[in-house]
């Protein structure tokens, strides 16, 4: 394994996330993991379902991929915020899995405000060094160039 051994992993529901997920994957030549629900949400569902997850803490079935994190030493985790947090799909995620002494470095893609996301990702990340975190404004609205400069920013961490 090489020192600087990184996969970015992230959940998307309009294409915000990964858009910035493959970024990062683009400039540090990491890895990439989009993590998909076995029954995948809509923009309805994620209003109605999505918001019942939430509020019930629920963690919907991930699809199968395969990961062995012990092969990274450097993570970058992102999701969008929905009403102040994390999204379900992450949250699955994060509990599934030990981060203990992996450096991680948290995103989020939001159109208001972060809340309490990178709070909550925290608390699930238990052992692990959170090296950085960076929530990123309207992905949507910004043109590739000015993302990718904003970017550099969240890639001070990786060093």
């Amino acid at each position: 394994m090489t020192d600087k051994k990184a996969i970015v992993i992230y959940y998307s529901l309009q294409g915000n996330t990964k858009k910035l997920g493959n970024i990062i994957t683009d400039q540090i030549n990491a890895d990439v993991l989009e993590l998909q629900l076995q029954k995948p949400y809509n923009l309805a569902t994620a209003a109605t379902i999505g918001l019942a997850h939430i509020k019930s803490g629920h963690t919907p079935a991930l699809k199968q991929y395969a990961l062995n994190l012990a092969d990274y030493n450097y993570i970058f985790i992102g999701t969008p915020v929905w009403w102040y947090t994390i999204t379900p799909p992450v949250s699955t995620f994060l509990q599934q899995n030990n981060f203990k002494g992996k450096k991680v470095i948290l995103f989020s893609t939001h159109a208001g405000n972060n809340g309490k996301t990178f709070e909550v990702m925290k608390n699930h990340l238990e052992g692990a060094e959170i090296i950085g975190q960076k929530d990123f404004y309207k992905v949507n609205k910004q043109n590739l160039e000015a993302l990718k400069k904003d970017a550099q920013a969240l890639l001070t961490f990786f060093k």
